[in-house]
């Protein structure tokens, strides 16, 4: 299962030869639904280290399965890694200040760089 969220991370299954829009749908789960959802959740008095992995399983399980009811689930499963990680840059800050965005900001950036890198690898071959 790890080897197929992995492939789906590099596979560019939406905009498959459009790394910008793969990009900005890549960065809008993170900063459209993560962000705010970890404000929400930690607003109600969730623990800031378990915000981003409550917002994730929230937005697997309640969005991508219930509602979107997608077919494939690794790549519902990295829309969710997405939404994490933009939920830890709030964590962080919250709990860190500047350096714990930083930090939130470097861990998402290799992320959102090896769905940039798929997408322009596929636009070379074609």
């Amino acid at each position: 299962m790890i080897d197929r969220i992995l492939d789906t991370l590099l596979e560019a299954d939406s905009q498959p030869r459009d790394w910008y829009g793969g990009l900005t749908t890549a960065a809008g789960h993170g900063v459209l639904v993560g962000m705010p959802a970890a404000l929400a959740l930690h607003g109600l008095g969730l623990s800031l280290a378990l915000t981003p992995l409550a917002v994730a399983l929230i937005y697997f399980l309640g969005w991508e399965r219930l509602i979107q009811k997608g077919q494939d689930v690794a790549d519902s499963l990295v829309d969710a890694v997405h939404v994490a990680l933009g939920a830890a840059i709030i964590a962080g800050a919250l709990a860190f200040g500047f350096w714990g965005a930083v930090a939130g900001f470097a861990a998402w950036a290799p992320v959102l760089g090896a769905g940039v890198w798929r997408r322009l690898a596929c636009s070379s071959r074609n």
